[in-house]
């Protein structure tokens, strides 16, 4: 689903259910699909990615049962701890270099959704019930798969905005505790916000289900550990 940008985040009450905040992290939307056989990576624009990210294919062989479709963003964290957007692309064209690239510049998939399990599809089923049944299946995941975080906090998902910015994470995305999945809809103003000590606007996200995502917070400290952003120290952002 496709989400709307507010310049302010919304109340915890806001939206149906109580609204429960997510990083938004700066990658490729995938829709991984698990059947007996295969696992097959999809774009939001329905190209299918698998052969450009083997290494998230295989983890989820390993690591998920047949009969899941998961929701999520495949992510590139360099050196530094900062998602980049260019090494995923690379993979786009990598060619006959693509084990190469998976070994210099292994990719991350960070799970916000899930939408079937045994093959059954759930997308009817409130927000709180799919986070559950997701918590449930990542207990055991290990790199490169994780679960994104998640607070019906609205103070700690300003601090995520603003202390997680240098991580490359874009703003955050709010979702209603008891909506449904719904393809191509969305919440909120149609205001692109600036990011933080920025005039520049957040690019628009590919989220689901109908959300709202804003980079406006106060600035307080926070740690990256746990929200599907590598661990380190983090500081003051810098002007994104």
């Amino acid at each position: 689903m496709l989400a709307k940008s507010a310049a302010r985040l919304p109340g915890a009450a806001a939206l149906p259910g109580g609204t429960r905040y997510e990083p938004k992290m700066d990658g490729f939307r995938v829709a991984a699909t698990l059947d007996e056989e295969t696992v097959t990576l999809w774009s939001r624009q329905g190209k299918n990615l698998t052969r450009a990210f083997p290494e998230i294919a295989e983890a989820l062989a390993e690591q998920v049962p047949p009969g899941y479709v998961l929701d999520g963003e495949v992510v590139r964290w360099d050196a530094a701890g900062r998602s980049s957007f260019d090494a995923l692309q690379r993979r786009l064209v990598a060619g006959r270099r693509i084990n190469q690239l998976v070994a210099e510049e292994p990719a991350s998939f960070v799970v916000f959704d899930m939408l079937a399990l045994a093959g059954i599809d759930i997308r009817e089923q409130p927000y709180d019930t799919r986070r559950q049944l997701l918590e449930r299946l990542a207990q055991a995941w290990a790199a490169p798969l994780s679960l994104i975080a998640m607070t019906d906090d609205p103070a700690t998902a300003g601090e995520w905005a603003v202390e997680l910015a240098p991580n490359g994470v874009e703003g955050i995305v709010a979702k209603g505790g008891t909506q449904p999945y719904r393809p191509g809809s969305a919440a909120g103003s149609n205001t692109r916000p600036a990011l933080p000590g920025s005039s520049s606007p957040a690019p628009s996200p590919g989220r689901s289900p109908s959300q709202v995502t804003s980079s406006s917070a106060p600035g307080r400290t926070v740690s990256s550990a746990s929200l599907g952003v590598p661990h380190r120290s983090v500081g003051r952002p810098r002007d994104r």
